[in-house]
């Protein structure tokens, strides 16, 4: 088991070589929502939903895609209906999940890829 802090994605760097042997699953389900207008949505809200519904699930799938690889193993983003539609009051979380679906579609076909 790791553990690590979403919220800073940049502890994620390296993390790969923490594990030892091949990798059979990686589920990205955490997800961290502020509701807010952009009008009133507060910077720190916003950079905490990108670093963990976004860019940790990034980083920590390139750290660990060559135990994948070598594991045949997948990943699986659960995602959210704001992946798909966003409204005023989800503006980050929207842009989180839109970035997330855009992600998953770039990312290498090599190792199975999956989204729920």
């Amino acid at each position: 088991m790791l553990v690590a802090d979403l919220a800073d994605p940049g502890t994620l760097n390296g993390i790969g070589r923490r594990v030892d042997g091949p990798v059979d699953s990686l589920l990205h389900v955490a997800g961290v929502v502020e509701l807010a207008p952009v009008s009133r949505l507060r910077l720190q809200h916003f950079e905490e939903q990108l670093a963990v519904n976004l860019t940790s699930p990034a980083v920590l799938t390139r750290e660990l895609l060559p135990h994948l690889r070598d594991g045949r193993g997948i990943v699986l983003f659960v995602n959210s209906s704001a992946g798909l539609s966003a409204s005023a009051e989800w503006s980050a979380y929207a842009a989180s999940k839109f970035g997330l679906r855009a992600g998953r579609r770039c990312a290498p076909r090599r190792s199975s890829m999956a989204s729920a």
